[in-house]
């Protein structure tokens, strides 16, 4: 059990470098690009970040047959994204975080918890009134989401444009970036693959429930280079591009849903998932209501050197990772 503990531990450092790595590559290819600094954090970065979940959660339920860790793995990830504002607003140490960072990122929340609701209502539908509505063991709820990405992300694209000034520095240049891009991200999806592999042995040899340990395991793991990305940025002095980063992977995390639910041929996925998820669905639809209305009202005010909108969070994330240890424990 120590030897996959280890695993895991290794695994979780090559995600956080480099993710880190990922980050540093991205963001000297967007110098060359005409992508805004929001715009390059929602569309490029959010992408790249999202990685590790797409992989992980995919492979837990495809090559471990593990369900409910895929879902607990990008619900939790969501979670946890969310959360990590509250870090960039500590580490930031004026409060108030979400008052500098532009309007436009509330298209992104918003599309995101609409897409949330949809995965609510049909977990509802399943658990509570037996709906199970699909095609080739595809949830139509899976197709609608696919159809909503893909026509938010162009809508994205267009609110986010800004012209940049800033030129290509050569071919020569922006071809090495761009392979050093690529051998750390396929870096990063091998990790991910194998992160599930450990996740499904900690089940295996633990009490601990599939959702919890995708809950508290995969999902903090996988959220790392989130949070690594963000730092970056708010320490380059972009605090649009953090918060883009957080709004677009979580946008772009409920895509693996869907994904998932292509790839698990056993079933439609929402069809065989707990409906404790409900729970995470919830939270993750609260607290982006609650960034939502801290940018919109942009208050300076701060308690800490934190915003009070972040510090509601906390103390709601605190009382929720209780109930996840419980839930988690059954």
């Amino acid at each position: 059990m120590l030897t996959v503990y280890l695993q895991f531990a290794l695994f979780s450092g090559l995600i956080i470098f480099f993710g880190y790595k990922l980050s540093v590559y991205g963001r000297d290819i967007s110098k060359q690009t005409f992508f805004s600094e929001a715009l390059f954090g929602i569309i490029f970065l959010a992408v790249i970040t999202s990685l590790p979940e797409l992989i992980a959660s995919i492979s837990s339920a495809v090559m471990v047959d593990l369900p409910n860790m895929a879902a607990s793995d990008v619900l939790g990830s969501i979670l946890i994204n969310l959360m990590i504002i509250g870090v960039l607003d500590f580490i930031q140490g004026k409060g108030g975080i979400l008052s500098l960072s532009g309007r436009k990122h509330i298209l992104t929340a918003s599309i995101t918890i609409g897409i949330l609701a949809i995965i609510s209502l049909s977990l509802l539908l399943r658990e509570i009134a037996g709906v199970h509505l699909g095609f080739f063991n595809i949830g139509y709820e899976s197709y609608l989401i696919i159809i909503i990405f893909i026509f938010s992300t162009r809508m994205l694209y267009q609110h986010g444009q800004e012209k940049n000034e800033e030129k290509s520095n050569g071919k020569k240049t922006i071809g090495r970036l761009w392979l050093k891009f690529g051998i750390s991200a396929a870096i990063v999806v091998i990790s991910g693959l194998k992160i599930a592999e450990c996740g499904a042995a900690i089940v295996e040899n633990t009490p601990l429930s599939d959702n919890f340990v995708g809950l508290v395991f995969l999902a903090v793991v996988t959220s790392l280079p989130e949070l690594i990305v963000s730092i970056t940025a708010l320490r380059l002095g972009s605090v649009n591009m953090a918060i883009g980063n957080i709004l677009g992977s979580n946008f772009f995390d409920t895509l693996i849903i869907p994904l998932t639910d292509i790839c698990y041929r056993k079933d439609q996925i929402l069809s065989v998932i707990d409906l404790s998820h409900l729970f995470t669905l919830i939270l993750c639809i609260l607290f982006s209501a609650i960034i939502i209305s801290g940018i919109s009202y942009r208050s300076k005010k701060s308690f800490l050197k934190l915003g009070w909108d972040v510090i509601f969070m906390f103390i709601i994330f605190i009382v929720a990772v209780y109930f996840f240890y419980i839930i988690g424990c059954r």
